[in-house]
């Protein structure tokens, strides 16, 4: 994956050495009517769709290095060698590895009451015990800074909004990183998107790369859920 990467590196800058050698050329031209027939095929036919379906009904979830992800590969070249499509084939390639354990959240005070919960792909795991402790509800890390002296031995919950994908995934990719750096134990993140019928909405997260900064479990939780805590720390 990395030697992939770093050959698109490559390509894109030898494009964009050769767009500031020719100003005019427009990039898009090359592949217009490609692209039109694609795009025009798969408005008209719902195949693509079918087979979406299918995938992700028989194979479910497929995590990098997981099992329904080798199983649900092995399907998409079978369905491509149907078709009679050219250079099907397979490359072996490192990538992350990370697996999912049993997971359960529950408020214990001022009453008892389960909440839906998914860990975030990356996050360590809690110690045997799980993790017992106040929580600190923010909805930026503005605020969360301004809130410092809180946020030690607490779980940092951040109730933001859903308002756009890339102007508030960042709080759940960076969110534990940042509720470290002020002692947090834990971290949840309101689940990145606009619906809810009470289900978690899970994804990626990172690290610091301070190696001074510990890192913390990090879950995703519903939106109803850090309302619900909202109401409980303001009434307090």
């Amino acid at each position: 994956a990395r030697m992939r990467a770093n050959a698109l590196l490559l390509v894109f800058v030898v494009l964009g050495a050769a767009l500031a050698v020719h100003p005019q050329y427009r990039l898009k031209d090359s592949y217009k009517t490609v692209v039109d027939t694609i795009l025009s095929a798969a408005q008209n036919d719902t195949q693509g769709f079918q087979r979406l379906t299918t995938m992700c009904d028989t194979y479910g979830p497929r995590l990098s290095g997981s099992t329904s992800l080798e199983y649900a590969i092995d399907w998409l070249v079978s369905e491509m060698l149907t078709d009679s499509l050219d250079n099907v084939h397979t490359e072996n390639v490192m990538v992350p590895h990370w697996v999912r354990g049993s997971e359960s959240l529950e408020m214990r005070s001022p009453r008892q009451a389960k909440m839906g919960i998914l860990g975030l792909g990356g996050s360590i795991a809690t110690p045997p015990g799980g993790i017992t402790a106040e929580v600190l509800v923010v909805q930026s890390f503005d605020e969360l800074a301004s809130k410092a002296s809180q946020a030690k031995g607490r779980i940092v919950v951040f109730n933001v909004p859903f308002q756009t994908y890339g102007g508030t995934v960042i709080y759940r990719s960076n969110g534990a990183a940042e509720a470290a750096k002020y002692g947090a134990v834990a971290s949840l993140t309101r689940s990145i998107t606009p619906e809810s019928l009470y289900t978690p909405h899970t994804g990626s997260m990172s690290y610091s790369s301070n190696s001074s900064i510990p890192r913390i479990p990090a879950a995703a939780i519903t939106i109803e859920g850090p309302q619900k805590k909202k109401k409980k720390t303001n009434k307090r």
